[in-house]
């Protein structure tokens, strides 16, 4: 394996600044999985969605919960908690994404989804969020052109 081209070095999350962002993230990483797993049902939405026949979502209602704002503080439950002692990274060769109990190629990736200040990988069941912040070697341009290169569905909300 070639050395790391971006290492992340793991800290303390801002959970409840990054509750919003991880939450629309999910979301959109729902209809990226739906779309890997089931393209024949997204094929016949997409050309009536291109035809103007397909109705926008309605609004979520003011003050009625998102139902992925649970599901984004499970995922960021625990993170507000690391500290530099940790030394937790994140590496990330050319062909994959390297942590302490595991290694992922990217041919095993559906997307990466950026946000404001993180990005959420997606693959198989699993999600890794990075803050950009976090970032310690490598620069954040050249790490999206690997995304974009190596990862089938990049998204930018």
């Amino acid at each position: 394996m070639s050395e790391p081209r971006f290492v992340f070095r793991l800290t303390a999350y801002n959970t409840k600044a990054l509750l919003p962002q991880v939450s629309h993230a999910l979301e959109l990483r729902n209809e990226i999985v739906s779309r890997a797993k089931y393209p024949f049902l997204w094929k016949g939405r997409d050309k009536r969605a291109a035809k103007g026949k397909v109705k926008p979502p309605k609004p979520r209602p003011e003050g009625k919960p998102n139902p992925y704002d649970k599901l984004a503080a499970k995922l960021l439950k625990g993170k507000d908690e690391f500290t530099p002692e940790d030394n937790i990274r994140i590496l990330l060769y050319d062909e994959g994404l390297k942590s302490h109990a595991s290694y992922t190629p990217f041919t095993e990736f559906y997307g990466a989804i950026e946000t404001a200040d993180t990005f959420m990988l997606i693959y198989g069941p699993l999600v890794t969020l990075l803050q950009k912040k976090d970032l310690i070697e490598g620069d954040i341009d050249e790490l999206r052109q690997l995304f974009k290169e190596r990862i089938p569905v990049n998204k930018k909300i």
